[in-house]
């Protein structure tokens, strides 16, 4: 999760990444290689915009 753990780094240079967990359909990515996942992940975090905070979640 090369690609992943990069996009992160870049979006958020003042964090310290140590673990990233994801959860995704399996029948959806069982035929896709792990680098595709790796590459859509890291545009999902390239684009993706933070939340407010925890009140957000709700």
């Amino acid at each position: 999760m090369q690609k992943l753990f990069v996009a992160l780094r870049e979006k958020y240079p003042e964090a310290e990444v140590r673990d990233v967990k994801f959860i995704v359909n399996p029948v959806e990515a069982a035929d896709q290689a792990v680098t595709s996942i790796d590459i859509k992940l890291a545009e999902v975090v390239k684009n993706a915009s933070p939340l407010a905070g925890a009140e957000a979640l709700m």
